[in-house]
């Protein structure tokens, strides 16, 4: 079936995903595998997020995904209450 697009699960590899159970893995941890052709991907975490490459559609970056996972926007510690400055 041509033009048929497959998705498939980054928590797993399956198709059809994200499945469930890989979603609530998918709250805490990078993709593993590709969305788009399902192959294992080089993950690469790191303090402010992470990034994954593909070997067939490049490197996906946690800063480009909508609603990624990331690092909580923190008050600087000189802020008083509600972020103002002291």
């Amino acid at each position: 079936m041509q033009g048929a697009e497959t998705s498939f699960c980054t928590a797993c590899g399956g198709t059809d995903g994200p499945h469930p159970r890989c979603a609530a893995v998918l709250a805490l941890d990078p993709p593993r595998f590709c969305a788009e052709c399902g192959r294992r991907m080089v993950v690469q975490v790191r303090p402010d997020g992470w990034w994954a490459r593909c070997s067939r559609h490049g490197v996906r970056d946690s800063a480009d995904v909508p609603d990624g996972p990331g690092v909580p926007d923190v008050p600087d510690i000189a802020d008083g209450p509600g972020g103002t400055p002291r």
